[in-house]
Parts: C-alpha cells; structure tokens; sequence
C-alpha cells in the first residue's frame, strides 16, 4: 500500500505541473494568414525565435531570420522549409551586440527588401556570471538583449512605415519587474551581476516599447512588448553544469515548450484583437499591468534619449 501511495504521488507531482501550465498557457487563436508579407526574427536559429519564425512560416509569410551564426541560421531555414513546405524563408547574419553588425543587417533589409510588415526583436543572452563588455565598451547583456535592438528598429523604421500597417513585437520577461533601471549606470559599471543584467536590458525592451509607441502615434506602426514565460531552450545551457541539469530537470514539468512560449508574441503580430494597444505589455496572449517604472514617461524618455547617443542614431 505504501509502495502504491509512493506511486501516486510521484505521478501527480509529475503531472499536475504539466497540467496547470496548459490551462495558463496563453494561445494565439488568430488564424490570419501572412501571404505577400514579410516578417524579421532576431535569434531565430534556435529556442523562442525559431518556434516564433516557424509559425509565421505556417501562415505562409516571408521569413528572415536574423541570426548570428550563418551555420546555425541555414541549418534552421532548411528546417523551417521541410516542416512547412514554405520555401519562402531565408536568413541574415546579425550580431546584436555590436552595432557595426546591425548597421550592416539593416542597410541589407533596406537595400533587398520592397516591405516588412513584422520585426520580432527576440535575440538576448542570459548574460555572464562576470561583467563582459563589446568591442564599443558596452556591457554585453545589455548591447544584446536591447541597444542593438534600438538600433535595428529605428534604423528599420521608414521601411516599416512604408509597409504600414505593421508591427513591432519587442521580446521582454517578467523579470523586468524585479528591478528599477538605473539611468545613471546602464552598463553595469558600478554594480554589475547576471541577473541585474538581464532584468535591467527586459525593462529597457517594455520602456523602450512605451516612448517608440508614443513617437509612431498615427504612423501605421503598432509595437507591443511580450513576455514568453520560462521556456525550455538552450538559454540555460550557459550555466555551470550542475545548475544547467536542474534547470533541465525542473524544465521538464515546469518550463514550457518554445511553441508554447512564442504564442503571445505571434499573437501581438498577428491577432485583430490587438489593434489600438500599441505601446501595452503582453503575458499569455492578454495585456498585463505595467509595473510601476514602466509607466513612469519621462524614464522611457530618457532611457530614449541616452540609446540614441549610445548608439549614435543622432550622429545620422
């Protein structure tokens, strides 16, 4: 008896998790079809950016993906086209780190591409356990995860303008309320850690996603900020070994699948439901309140106002 009890309880802790994740998973109901047009995913080669770019693949659009290993990224596009029978699909090398690399990314897009109705700015690293900085001085994390993504996006935004109405779905975490940004020390100088890092570069995505939505009022370009939930990707293949295999087995009944973490931020693409909340937050396919810096404007205005030095958008 006491064998059979020992039994039924490890069944239930092994299945009740995966149970109540599937009734608060969020799910994109929209059945849109993205025919003629064509949408960018950054960090598409694998994990959250691979399942976002292979549904729009199965709604029939343009895929590219913008990845930053060229071996990696074709692996995925050849992927993505025996899955969907979409031959559609294609890739650029990106680095969203260095802003030389998306500089190059974008002037390609520009000078190839005749309309981008969807930017998915996805790409992001979990960060270091020691302060990295780039080729430019910029902490690493923080280049990746959100300058690099300012960058791309502004430089891209004539194109998405001309291609109105289109969307911009910026990739954020609920993580980004644990902390509060600190202007005075974006790059992590003063006090730096891993998780500060990757919080701090999720609240710039949700600021960032307030100011852009302010600027494009009335531009035929909506953007919207998503938090995809704890996914099982690699991201935590990053990790000490030790740590990664608990995340691995705590993963299997915890984690979602990246499928299932990419549906709020395909549903921000693509859904009609979404219309007129340009600038809101998004946790399983429904807004989310903002937590408290994100509804401060005039941080999101000087968080702006900093990127753009920093990533030398004043200089053009």
């Amino acid at each position: 008896m006491e064998m059979l009890i020992s039994v039924v309880i490890a069944c239930l802790i092994a299945v009740l998790p995966k149970l109540y994740m599937k009734l608060i998973i969020g799910v994109c109901k929209s059945n849109a079809d993205l025919s003629g047009k064509t949408a960018i995913v950054t960090g598409a080669n694998t994990g959250l950016g691979y399942a976002t770019a292979l549904c729009f693949a199965r709604r029939h659009a343009r895929v590219i993906l913008a990845c930053q290993n060229a071996e990696k990224a074709e692996k995925a596009v050849m992927k993505i086209q025996k899955t969907t029978g979409n031959q559609n699909i294609t890739y650029k090398v990106i680095d969203t780190s260095d802003l030389a690399s998306v500089r190059k990314f974008a002037q390609q897009i520009i000078q190839e591409e005749k309309h981008l109705e969807i930017l998915v700015n996805n790409a992001g690293i979990a960060g270091p356990f020691r302060r990295h900085t780039t080729k430019k001085n910029m902490e690493l994390t923080m280049a990746t995860n959100y300058f690099g993504h300012f960058l791309l996006t502004n430089l891209l935004l004539d194109l998405l303008k001309k291609s109105s109405p289109s969307r911009i779905i910026n990739v954020s975490s609920s993580v980004h309320r644990w902390i509060k940004l600190d202007l005075s020390d974006l790059m992590l100088k003063n006090f730096y850690n891993m998780h500060k890092a990757y919080a701090s570069s999720k609240l710039a995505m949700v600021l960032f996603t307030k100011e852009l939505s302010k600027r494009l009022k009335d531009q035929g370009v909506s953007v919207y900020s998503v938090e995809p939930g704890t996914v099982r990707t690699d991201f935590f293949n990053k990790f000490p070994p030790v740590m990664s295999e608990i995340f691995r087995v705590i993963g299997v009944f915890y984690f979602r699948s990246p499928e299932e973490g990419a549906q709020t931020a395909v549903h921000c693409a693509v859904a009609d439901d979404v219309i007129g909340l340009s600038g809101h937050h998004f946790a399983e396919c429904a807004i989310m309140e903002d937590c408290a810096q994100a509804k401060d404007a005039g941080i999101a205005k000087k968080l702006w106002e900093q990127s753009e030095q920093i990533c030398g958008l004043n200089e053009n």
